[in-house]
């Protein structure tokens, strides 16, 4: 069974069916169409952590979820197709890295 769709951006990244969806006016959802790859990005504040909540992510085998990992800033424009695109090209390129530390506290909702 697929990902809810409805409200939400269809789109496909490099052939696979992706929906993004923003929660709560702060939170951007990314998720593959098969829900194996979901992860979720805090826009507001200085935030540069990526919250992995599917089973699948590139790189990273069999670790407990949600998993924090470190990412880039996002460039400070308001599209947020753009955003999605980086966020993407980010986790199946290799770009992202765990998290070390505790976690920060405005990192609980993702």
């Amino acid at each position: 069974m697929g990902i809810r769709k409805k409200g939400r951006a269809k789109f496909d990244f490099k052939g696979r069916p992706f929906v993004w969806w923003i929660e709560g006016d702060v939170h951007l959802r990314i998720a593959s169409d098969d829900k194996q790859f979901i992860v979720g990005y805090l826009l507001i504040g200085d935030s540069s952590l990526l919250v992995v909540h599917g089973l699948e992510f590139p790189g990273i085998q069999n670790s407990e979820r949600p998993l924090r990992l470190w990412v880039p800033p996002l460039s400070p424009t308001p599209v947020i197709g753009h955003h999605v695109n980086h966020i993407l090209s980010m986790c199946f390129d290799g770009e992202t890295r765990p998290f070390v530390g505790e976690t920060p506290e405005y990192s609980a909702g993702l």
